[in-house]
């Protein structure tokens, strides 16, 4: 799991190609095998907000490297701004370039696509409350 989440990032933050990404994983079958038995144990052990969590982590990432025309249509649909609550840089894990004050370094920088698509849809609105700017 911790292989597939550092491939995530990276490819999140274009350091490597999608072709160098997909050369050492395993088939994407056994990676969604791995995910659906990951959920279910954190399920079983009453940890359901964290399992949500990481499942929209991992829904968010694949919509924005495989679905792209989606994720543009719902950027148009998508008002409102980012008032940098940090609420979305806290879902599954701390954000490395969160701030001791809740403010993303790299906002203005270079941010990763996942964060500059967040929220793509009312759900991932639903994850973080009613602290974001952005609405649909």
């Amino acid at each position: 799991m911790k292989l597939l989440i550092l491939h995530i990032y990276c490819a999140c933050n274009n350091k490597i190609t999608e072709n160098e990404w997909f050369k050492d994983m395993p088939p994407v079958k056994e990676i969604l095998k791995n995910i659906r038995k990951y959920c279910f144990v954190m399920k079983n052990v009453n940890a359901i907000g964290a399992s949500n969590k990481w499942s929209g982590v991992i829904r968010r990432f694949f919509l924005n490297k495989f679905k792209k025309e989606y994720v543009k249509n719902q950027m148009g649909l998508r008002k409102g701004e980012c008032k940098q609550c940090g609420r979305c840089c806290q879902l599954a894990f701390r954000c490395p370039f969160l701030t001791k004050a809740g403010k993303c370094f790299v906002y203005h920088k270079g941010r990763p696509m996942s964060c500059i698509t967040f929220p793509i849809n009312r759900r991932d609105l639903d994850e973080v409350g009613s602290e974001c700017g952005y609405f649909f």
